[in-house]
């Protein structure tokens, strides 16, 4: 289950562990909260501690106290309304693709010049 929806965390036959199962609340949140400070992220430390208890029970999210029911129903969006984005993080990411692509067409093409270049001239 996940969010509470029948999708099993299964990928070609293989369960995905959990890195954070097992690890105590108290801990879990004490690492969030020592992240933030590292990287001056105080003014989402709420956030970041709310997206650590649902990463380390996405099944649970029901149960988890500290969410709200604004936060639920966003973590049950992701599942079922996944391609639910921005249309320009569309473009722009289909924008570098090509970009990506251009740029390995060009490289492809100025080293086999600089292959020809090479052979060409060992022959005069």
């Amino acid at each position: 289950m996940y969010h509470g929806l029948n999708i099993p965390l299964v990928t070609d036959g293989f369960r995905i562990k959990n890195p954070l199962t097992g690890v105590p609340k108290d801990q879990l949140l004490q690492d969030v909260d020592t992240f933030a400070d590292e990287n001056n992220l105080h003014d989402i430390k709420d956030l970041l501690r709310k997206g650590a208890l649902a990463a380390q029970s996405p099944g649970a999210i029901e149960h988890i106290v500290e969410l709200d029911d604004t936060d639920r129903q966003v973590l049950r969006e992701e599942v079922t309304h996944r391609w639910k984005h921005p249309k320009t993080l569309y473009f722009t990411i289909i924008l570098n693709s090509i970009a990506a692509a251009i740029q390995g067409w060009d490289q492809v093409i100025y080293s086999s010049l600089d292959a020809y270049n090479a052979n060409f001239k060992k022959d005069w």
